[in-house]
């Protein structure tokens, strides 16, 4: 298991977009690895942040299905107290 700082991704383009954020293609400069980063922003709303955590949810257990994206991992980063 790696930590990986939001510091050292490197945008390269966006891919997309979806009901709850932006698809990123990016580089993680270290290993120079390009990897699709999902960037999806908290809110006030409760809702909005279920369906985030839902979102993820189901990213995480797809993990090992041949046509999906892999998720090699995550990380949440707390913008005004959020």
């Amino acid at each position: 298991q790696k930590r990986v700082d939001s510091k050292e991704l490197k945008n390269i383009s966006i891919l997309g977009y979806g009901s709850c954020g932006q698809v990123y293609k990016m580089e993680h400069i270290p290993s120079k690895t390009e990897l699709a980063v999902k960037i999806m922003h908290r809110t006030a709303s409760g809702e909005e942040n279920r369906r985030i955590i839902m979102d993820l949810d189901v990213i995480i257990k797809s993990y090992n299905f041949p046509y999906i994206v892999r998720c090699v991992g995550y990380f949440i980063n707390y913008v005004n107290g959020r």
